[in-house]
């Protein structure tokens, strides 16, 4: 049987109707490379007990990037000046969501705004605007091609951390970047994994996890039929997912025979 995979959601509004969705590139990775059965998590999980009951079922977790970006405040943000989105809702859910998690040692995969989720949880914080500080190479979204133009490979990637050097096969790759915001500070919890030439952190794994926890700042989701180290960091986090579930699930009795009234006729 396929694990369960939480894909996080982003509230997204249309026609004054707020939705709760995910990508489907998200989605379709999650199935078809970390051979997983997805499903979306609703902005909904607030405290301990509805991330424990949520993360009772899954057997692996992805944090999901989106154009709609991480408030350090994590509640209560307010849009900035320059017009950066945010979402409240998700802001809540993420923080919740994260230590039931890594203490239940579930396979965590962070991409995008997710590896800002996980960085800002664990202490550290987050350049605002990499372009207009100076000094890094152009890491923003080029919005002048089609969609699938904006996802080519950009710069290349130096493998500094072992989890990542395993699943890449070397110490350079090269990666697409679309991103305005990037790690200032690495949170004490986690450990480099790869850096882009201009020293900027883009890859993370969180220090003495029991399982397989990743953050990158590309997108692997996005060109993970055509690239072979996207393929691999999907294939090696549904192997991990497909290990909690046996571990997980052979301590669960098997359910009884169903009572008569509920037996299909």
């Amino acid at each position: 049987m396929r694990p369960i995979i939480g894909v996080s959601a982003s509230r997204v509004t249309n026609e004054d109707v707020d939705y709760d969705a995910a990508r489907c590139r998200y989605l379709s990775a999650a199935y078809e490379l970390a051979e997983g059965l997805p499903v979306i998590l609703p902005n909904f999980v607030r405290d301990d007990e509805a991330a424990a009951n949520v993360l009772q079922i899954l057997d692996g977790l992805i944090l999901a990037g989106d154009r709609p970006e991480a408030a350090a405040e994590r509640s209560g943000a307010v849009p900035r000046a320059n017009g950066t989105r945010l979402d409240p809702a998700r802001d809540l859910t993420a923080p919740s969501l994260l230590p039931s998690a890594l203490e239940a040692g579930i396979p965590i995969l962070a991409i995008g705004r997710g590896l800002h989720e996980l960085n800002l949880y664990l202490g550290g914080d987050l350049h605002e605007d990499l372009a207009a500080e100076g000094g890094f190479l152009r890491h923003h979204e080029d919005e002048t091609p089609a969609r699938d133009g904006r996802h080519h490979p950009r710069h290349d990637l130096h493998v500094t951390g072992g989890l990542l050097r395993e699943i890449a096969g070397s110490d350079a790759i090269t990666v697409n970047s679309l991103h305005r915001r990037g790690l200032r500070t690495v949170a004490p919890g986690l450990q480099v994994q790869g850096k882009a030439p201009d020293g900027l952190v883009e890859a993370v794994s969180v220090l003495d996890a029991t399982a397989f926890a990743l953050g990158v700042q590309w997108h692997p989701e996005w060109c993970a039929h055509g690239d072979e180290v996207s393929r691999s960091i999907f294939r090696a986090f549904g192997a991990a997912c497909r290990k909690h579930r046996f571990r997980s699930r052979e301590r669960i009795e098997p359910l009884g025979p169903l009572p008569r009234y509920l037996k299909v006729r």
